[in-house]
């Protein structure tokens, strides 16, 4: 019976650390980075006509991402970023004016205007409204350029990597050689 006792106490001990491990794993995906207030927010900005679609979003957490193309209309976002501070003040004042988050808008715009934004907006933990706005919109404006900065992150880090035209040439041992060996080098035929 102490045997018992032991083995099952030994039993709710692995089951414990497990389930630590497991808690510890899944808590950085879950960190909240910048405070946004807690809105998150989907906008679908798309002009049929000129078959142009963009998609702008932020979790609850404080990421945003950013999609366009095919991936918007597919609602596939690949690159997410945390919102600076700054861009996180912003955005939870933006939320505080925006009439949205009382309630759907009334007035969505002209039948057939563009562009057509498909909005999804909700409070964490709270009922998530969808709607449609057609034409343009200035609180949509205010979110596109509250995002905007926040997400040319991604072409600032492929940026960064190339030299700047100020920097004149890459010394020789940096320059990339052609796979076919030294261009200096005669070949027979060349």
């Amino acid at each position: 019976m102490v045997q018992e006792a032991r083995r099952l106490i030994g039993l709710l001990a692995c089951v414990a650390l497990v389930a630590c491990a497991a808690d510890r794993a899944s808590a950085p995906t879950q960190r909240v980075v910048a405070d946004n207030g807690g809105w998150s927010l989907r906008m679908v900005i798309r002009k049929p006509s000129t078959s142009q679609y963009e998609l702008y979003e932020v979790d609850y957490r404080g990421y945003a991402g950013y999609a366009g193309g095919m991936d918007a209309v597919n609602g596939e976002v690949k690159h997410r970023f945390p919102l600076t501070p700054e861009a996180a003040e912003k955005y939870r004042h933006a939320m505080a004016e925006c009439p949205w988050t009382q309630a759907k808008p009334e007035d969505l715009g002209p039948k057939g205007e563009e562009p057509l934004t498909d909005v999804s907006l909700q409070a964490r933990g709270g009922v998530e409204r969808k709607f449609t706005l057609r034409g343009p919109q200035p609180q949509v404006d205010v979110f596109v350029a509250i995002l905007k900065p926040v997400l040319a992150q991604r072409h600032e880090r492929v940026l960064d990597k190339l030299p700047r035209a100020t920097e004149g040439p890459r010394p020789a041992t940096e320059q990339v050689k052609p796979a076919g060996g030294d261009p200096a080098t005669p070949t027979i035929g060349g």
